[in-house]
């Protein structure tokens, strides 16, 4: 469905400077597609020991990287306070960049005590346990290494 479809990484701002907005709304839309089809999925899932069938659905029709990029946002946001985020899952989603967070707009607001209210991203924070997100995220991981490993190997996928 859409895992074929670049993350757009950039801020808006630089989107406007750049004319590439429409890229950043359609990359934007489909983050909030997936961060709705996990809040309405993954506890379900995780509780009935289908993670794998979730996995699945949630790779095939948005990707590894979307699926990382999404859930690294409210990893980044709790892991400070929320021990239940594996190290190497706090350590991977600080590897993932928010630029809409440091907006002039963004900054300005944070100054004057509005919070994260003109940071664009914080909507992709979701409200899923951790200790599901942490899992989701580990076997994302693994898929991400899996599939680094394959593109290492020319494409060939030896199993």
């Amino acid at each position: 469905m859409y895992k074929d479809i670049p993350v757009y990484q950039q801020s808006i701002e630089y989107a406007k400077q750049k004319n590439e907005l429409e890229q950043w709304r359609e990359s934007r839309k489909i983050n909030l597609e997936l961060k709705k089809y996990l809040e309405d999925n993954a506890s379900k899932y995780y509780n009935t020991h289908r993670l794998d069938e979730l996995m699945n659905t949630i790779v095939e029709n948005y990707g590894v990287e979307r699926s990382m990029y999404l859930i690294a946002r409210t990893v980044q946001y709790k892991g400070s306070y929320d021990g239940r985020f594996f190290k190497n899952v706090r350590n991977r989603a600080d590897e993932f960049s928010f630029p809409d967070m440091y907006t002039e707009v963004a900054m300005e607001w944070k100054k004057r005590g509005f919070g994260d209210s003109a940071d664009k991203s914080s909507v992709y924070i979701s409200d899923i346990h951790s200790c599901i997100l942490n899992d989701i995220f580990r076997v994302l991981m693994k898929l991400e290494q899996k599939q680094d490993h394959t593109q290492e190997l020319g494409g060939m996928n030896l199993g």
